[in-house]
């Protein structure tokens, strides 16, 4: 099996956004549920890209299984973004494989560190984060309010400084 990580290109787009909503539907315990609101992920995707942030996706035998974005914070730190592993492709070693191509690229543009945050719902995230070195920074619950309703969601902000390739 062929696996390759590249930047998303605008033909990518529609496999991406139905990557995304299916990885958010799946996750009954996570972030906002309601897809109406959530942003367009192909118009997040290029609108980041044009302020020079970079967003990849993971190929397994030409098909996107997965997807992540590192979004500049400021010349020394970058955001993970929108990391999803279809669910039939999970524990296989392809979020480690995607994680450590992110660091790599972090590392060979010059930023000193990644931060994150997660939903504590996301154990194996959680453990793929702890495993690869990062380390929790915070731990606080994020409230969202959406059509006078508050939604809580229990989050975990983690970081990791890298090191130069």
């Amino acid at each position: 099996m062929e696996t390759v990580i590249r930047e998303i290109q605008e033909s990518d787009l529609p496999e991406i956004e139905k990557l995304y909503f299916d990885s958010i539907r799946q996750n009954a315990s996570g972030f906002i549920q309601r897809l109406e609101f959530l942003p367009d992920i192909k118009e997040v995707v290029f609108w980041k890209k044009q302020q020079g942030n970079a967003f990849f996706c993971l190929k397994l035998d030409q098909k996107i299984v997965g997807m992540c974005g590192l979004v500049k914070k400021n010349d020394m730190v970058v955001e993970l973004s929108k990391f999803h592993i279809k669910r039939e492709y999970q524990n296989q070693g392809l979020g480690k494989k995607m994680l450590l191509f992110m660091q790599e690229y972090a590392s060979n543009n010059f930023f000193k560190k990644i931060i994150l945050h997660v939903s504590k719902t996301q154990k194996a995230a959680i453990a793929l984060y702890l495993s690869q070195g990062f380390e929790i920074i915070e731990e606080r619950d994020c409230i969202v309010e959406i059509e006078n309703t508050g939604y809580c969601y229990p989050t975990l902000f983690m970081q990791k400084n890298i090191r130069l390739f």
